[in-house]
């Protein structure tokens, strides 16, 4: 029983009686439309950065791969009913170009000829991603071809969409459906990172090492990989032994873009060698490091030759046992021995009041207190 107080009338009431009920529906989002930047008015462009790699970074970074989604989505913009991407016109694929070009700064080449390489290839990623969530929402074995073609949604080209239907339940594919899930049983890692891209992740992550090397509170025992923000990759290196080898085409932890062919083995691939300021401070570590292991060798010898001098002290003592009774050798100064000799005679003169036999031991006793000072 769920009750509500009425704060003005001071009365409660039931509200399973006062009130019908209410069933909630949850109304899922729709499709990203970034409306504003399709309005950007002439002239106006949103700065955006980019990787040696071409891909986006930062906030803007985020914009722009948000609406190359928009565009693979656009109706009549790329056909829906090509058989694979490669298949589709260069001309169409220069127009969708166009479209980023006048609204995302876009650096000069050779830099903005790899931009306009990885966003081909990331908007035929997404062209792709976009016909299979159409299959999932629409596509039945259960159901005829026809009774899918008249449920095609009104946001597609329904001359495309109804050729679209018809190769999915052709023999081709199928066939090509059924090697698509047996690959994708075999994949091992995924993206999940969420909407956020692998290069825009480590671009947060150099800021961040930058922020501690510049902050002396911070720890300043960062690696030379960490300090320059780089990503080392080798075929055989302990991610591949554990993971397995590269898939044709692909780095993984790079995101796309990166291909073993592009970047030589054990090269960096986000981004460039450290900088000289680095390099200055590992040179200074190296020879630190040298200085310590002198140090460390020095005393290494001084050890030994403590324990040989004191593994013949021992041999002394077992080839003569009167040495046991010797105290051990104490550097001494001759004032240190003159003020204890005149202490006994000090003492002996005190006791001369006494009988004649306490004088002559004290007198004895004083001589051999000298007589050890003197062996010593």
């Amino acid at each position: 029983m769920t009750w509500f107080r009425n704060e003005v009338e001071g009365t409660t009431l039931d509200i399973s009686q006062d009130f019908p009920t209410m069933i909630l529906e949850f109304v899922k989002r729709g499709g990203t439309c970034v409306t504003d930047v399709w309005n950007l008015k002439e002239g106006e462009w949103i700065p955006t950065q980019f990787n040696d790699n071409g891909q986006p970074l930062g906030d803007e970074g985020g914009i722009f791969n948000k609406f190359t989604g928009c565009v693979a989505h656009v109706p009549n913009q790329i056909p829906l009913d090509a058989v694979d991407w490669r298949r589709v016109p260069t001309a169409i694929k220069e127009d969708c170009w166009s479209i980023m070009t006048k609204r995302f700064t876009i650096p000069e080449p050779p830099l903005g000829d790899t931009v306009k390489l990885w966003f081909i290839k990331d908007l035929g990623e997404k062209w792709r991603n976009y016909k299979c969530s159409l299959k999932h929402k629409f596509f039945n074995e259960a159901f005829t071809p026809q009774h899918v073609k008249s449920k095609a949604p009104t946001y597609v080209n329904l001359e495309q969409f109804c050729n679209l239907v018809d190769f999915w339940y052709s023999d081709a594919g199928r066939h090509r459906s059924e090697a698509g899930k047996q690959s994708r049983s075999l994949q091992t890692s995924v993206h999940a990172a969420g909407s956020k891209s692998f290069a825009r992740h480590a671009q947060e992550l150099r800021r961040m090492e930058e922020i501690e090397l510049n902050d002396p509170a911070s720890s300043q025992t960062l690696s030379q990989s960490r300090m320059g923000g780089n990503i080392s990759w080798s075929p055989s290196d302990r991610y591949a032994q554990v993971m397995g080898p590269e898939r044709h085409g692909r780095i993984r932890g790079v995101g796309l873009g990166p291909t073993p062919s592009s970047h030589p083995t054990n090269t960096n691939v986000i981004s460039t060698q450290p900088s000289s300021s680095n390099n200055a401070e590992m040179i200074e570590m190296q020879d630190k490091m040298k200085m310590m292991e002198s140090t460390i060798s020095s005393l290494q010898s001084t050890i030994q030759m403590m324990a040989k001098a004191w593994e013949q002290r021992e041999n002394q003592n077992v080839a003569n046992p009167n040495l046991d009774q010797v105290p051990p050798t104490i550097p001494s100064s001759s004032h240190a021995s003159r003020k204890t000799f005149h202490d006994n005679v000090d003492g002996e003169d005190n006791g001369a009041g006494g009988n004649a036999d306490g004088a002559d031991g004290a007198r004895a006793d004083g001589a051999g207190a000298s007589s050890k000072l003197v062996c010593v």
